[in-house]
């Protein structure tokens, strides 16, 4: 699950649970974890929107960046707010070296983190221009 977006892991842990319901079985995946709101336990009653754009946005600007290699100027043009765009391609950039240390995970994209997706940790590559 290493390059699927934080929406498609909660559709593919509700397609877990359907089915499992569907076959008298017991969901896999816990209601609280469904409904929890995401964070990384870094603080207490730390929250991911407390820093992030909701993840439906989040996931957006990362897809149209990833896998379409949309710049920042035309992720705005297609309707996101710029302070927020820079913000999200800021995050991705200064966390790049965590992805050189991934282990390695099952591909489901076309573009996944690893293989798929390496940017150059010491030349300067500029998403801004």
């Amino acid at each position: 699950l290493g390059d699927l977006y934080k929406m498609q892991v909660y559709a593919l842990a509700e397609i877990f649970n359907q089915r499992a319901t569907s076959n008298n079985q017991i969901p896999p995946v816990n209601k609280s974890t469904m409904t929890k709101p995401p964070s990384a336990e870094l603080a207490p009653n730390q929250k991911d929107e407390d820093s992030l754009p909701p993840y439906e946005v989040l996931d957006e600007i990362l897809r149209l960046h990833i896998e379409h290699t949309m710049d920042a100027d035309d992720i705005v043009a297609a309707g996101y707010d710029r302070s927020v765009v820079v913000d999200v391609l800021s995050r991705l950039e200064r966390n790049e070296h965590k992805r050189w240390q991934m282990s390695p995970a099952p591909r489901v994209t076309s573009k996944a983190f690893g293989q798929g997706w390496r940017r150059p940790l010491a030349s300067r590559h500029d998403w801004r221009d």
